[in-house]
């Protein structure tokens, strides 16, 4: 079935990966309220906006009424 059409309505979950950092098991374990975590990404790298674990575009993040958006700069194809 090639007809996309009745999926058009259900609902997907999308996530936004901004960084990443790797820690020893002994800093989870300090982790406590007001740690701050160094990502490895410079501020200006683009943001990966990932569907079911694959990443389906990058962006900028911007701010929407009060709220993070993510402004696309780049789709990538999708992966069967």
């Amino acid at each position: 079935m090639s007809d996309f059409s009745i999926f058009q309505h259900v609902d997907v979950d999308l996530s936004v990966v901004i960084g990443d950092v790797t820690v020893t098991a002994e800093q989870v374990l300090k982790l406590q309220a007001g740690t701050t975590l160094q990502l490895n990404q410079p501020v200006d790298t683009p943001v990966m906006l990932k569907f079911n674990g694959q990443i389906i575009a990058h962006g900028q993040l911007v701010a929407v009424d009060g709220h993070y958006g993510i402004q696309l700069t780049e789709i990538q194809p999708l992966q069967p």
